[in-house]
């Protein structure tokens, strides 16, 4: 009963969900109107690492790690949860002009009113959020 409590806590918190985006494959949209400075989504820095490319032997998997972790050209390494939890930052997109959180260590925080039905958007530029991304 304790997983069951555990697991409820979890649903009746969630404030998202994901489905389609007109931006891009799917995406995060609010399930609630979403209040400015509210906690959308957090993760646990000290789970994450950064895992050289050259390291990882199953080649077949690099298209996934590629496609939904943050790579870092410079230093040649994905960073990735070490516990390998499925992580829901992997369906916020980017916008430059209309984002509506902001990221600062670990914590995706809303930076305004964000409507029931709307997606939750990122910019990759703000913040050095994802400074790989490419110029606009």
């Amino acid at each position: 009963m304790q997983n069951n409590q555990t697991l409820l806590n979890k649903l009746n918190s969630r404030i998202f969900y994901v489905a389609p985006s007109k931006i891009h494959g799917v995406g995060l949209f609010a399930i609630t109107n979403i209040q400015p400075n509210t906690l959308i989504y957090s993760i646990d820095l000290s789970k994450w690492e950064y895992i050289k490319k050259t390291t990882i032997l199953n080649r077949d998997l690099l298209p996934y790690l590629e496609k939904y972790y943050y790579y870092n050209k410079k230093i040649n390494s994905f960073y990735i949860d070490t516990e390998f939890n499925h992580c829901f930052t992997h369906y916020i997109n980017y916008s430059f002009d209309s984002s509506n959180i902001k990221y600062s260590k670990g914590q995706y925080i809303s930076k305004t009113l964000i409507l029931k039905e709307e997606e939750i958007l990122i910019n990759p530029k703000e913040n050095n959020y994802n400074p790989n991304f490419p110029a606009q």
